[in-house]
């Protein structure tokens, strides 16, 4: 820790205490969807034309609604509302660095403030208070010595109005020393802290899927046991294209013990609004959602374009799907005990080149068969996990061979 608070650490709250026992029963949590690109659902048809900024200072400009939007996520059921804060870190930039500085260098944190309010209204409402969690939002593509300081001065805000927890989301590179003090402070307010990248299997990502591969096969493994060590409770994919999340959600489980979840977009970015995917309908979004629970997702949701509309479809298959356990059927191939580490690589490398091969990839899928094509050591912790997870069912339910 390299910056210390002034205050005790916060306890947990009630709210949170129910997503740790969904998390810690396999039960699966349901994330909100996109704050911003929800509001272009709600606004008046004069308001949509401008040209707002979707970010913090819409809790200024739009509060009501900003409002209807957490009303309409609570709604559909969802477990966890994210606030509209997102931006809040490039707001205090603004601020400080805008034409009446020291006249805005507070408002970005009234605006924080606000944001926590406006979740914990629409919860109250709807008597989900100590069940729903509020989550405080924050971008953290870039956390750097001047985000430190500003997060310093959010946590000093938690401490008169906490959130149930906090998600440092979005995270576009591996977190360098600078990134892993920021998230470790935060950590060190007590508060739950769950960290999700723009990621691939194969290496960070940009937002329409492109991979960028990581400077080591290690790198991204080395920094999730960091994140863990320093008290991170969830690791995520989001702000990726669909498709991305099921091969990424596997990936994820193979590379740390902490839950994980996915919480993709739908649509793309055009210019100051977002052009909404309307060929994935709620039916079809549930189905995905149900599929990145069968790879292994604790956390399920949605990011930019995925609306309270889709999230109450998941809602209601999740609800129908029996607690804690999500069994699906795989096929993995293994070398007898002893074999040559040398000669299990080259097979596995083999066996990765064919699975990958485009005539396979099509008969699979005719067949409704995903290949994942993992390494030795990611099928081995893989099997350690079913392991566990079935061997505890067995004996809970006192199912004995017939």
């Amino acid at each position: 820790m390299t910056s210390g608070h002034y205050f005790a650490e916060l306890p947990i709250s009630r709210a949170y205490e129910r997503i740790d026992a969904l998390l810690a029963a396999g039960d699966p949590v349901l994330l909100d969807g996109g704050v911003a690109t929800e509001l272009q659902q709600v606004q008046s048809e004069d308001r949509a034309r401008r040209r707002e900024p979707w970010g913090t200072w819409t809790l200024f400009q739009g509060p009501v609604e900003v409002l209807e939007v957490h009303r309409r996520y609570v709604d559909a059921g969802c477990d966890v509302i994210s606030t509209n804060t997102w931006s809040v870190l490039e707001a205090a930039d603004e601020a400080a660095s805008g034409p009446q500085p020291s006249s805005r260098n507070t408002l970005w944190l009234e605006a924080a403030r606000l944001g926590m309010r406006l979740a914990r209204q629409a919860i109250e409402e709807a008597g989900r208070a100590g069940e729903t969690a509020a989550a405080f939002c924050i971008n953290s593509s870039l956390l750097d010595k001047r985000a430190t300081g500003r997060l310093e001065l959010l946590s000093w805000l938690w401490h008169d109005e906490p959130p149930d927890l906090v998600i440092l989301e979005t995270l576009e590179s591996i977190p360098d020393d600078v990134s892993l003090n920021a998230i470790e402070m935060v950590c060190d307010t007590g508060l739950p802290v769950w960290v999700s990248f723009r990621r691939a299997r194969e290496g960070m990502c940009s937002i329409d899927g492109d991979v960028r591969p990581d400077p080591s096969p290690e790198a991204f493994r080395a920094s999730l046991e960091k994140l863990e060590q320093m008290g991170v409770r969830a690791v995520s994919v989001n702000c990726v294209p669909s498709d991305r999340v099921p091969d990424t959600i596997e990936y994820l489980r193979s590379q740390t013990s902490l839950p994980v979840g996915g919480y993709p977009n739908l649509g793309h970015s055009a210019g100051a609004r977002w052009e909404f995917d309307t060929s994935i309908g709620v039916s079809e979004y549930a189905r995905m959602a149900s599929s990145w629970v069968d790879a292994g997702a604790l956390i399920v949701g949605g990011c930019c374009g995925v609306t309270a509309k889709h999230l109450a479809g998941v809602r209601t298959a999740l609800n129908e799907a029996a607690p804690g356990t999500y069994p699906t059927s795989w096929f993995a191939m293994v070398s007898p005990g002893g074999t040559s580490p040398a000669i299990t690589e080259k097979l596995s490398r083999d066996v990765v080149h064919a699975l990958h091969a485009p005539n396979v990839q099509s008969k699979f899928q005719t067949m409704l068969l995903r290949t994942v094509a993992s390494s030795p050591e990611e099928t081995k912790a893989f099997l350690q996990r079913e392991t566990a997870l079935w061997r505890d069912v067995i004996k809970t339910n006192g199912i004995a061979l017939h």
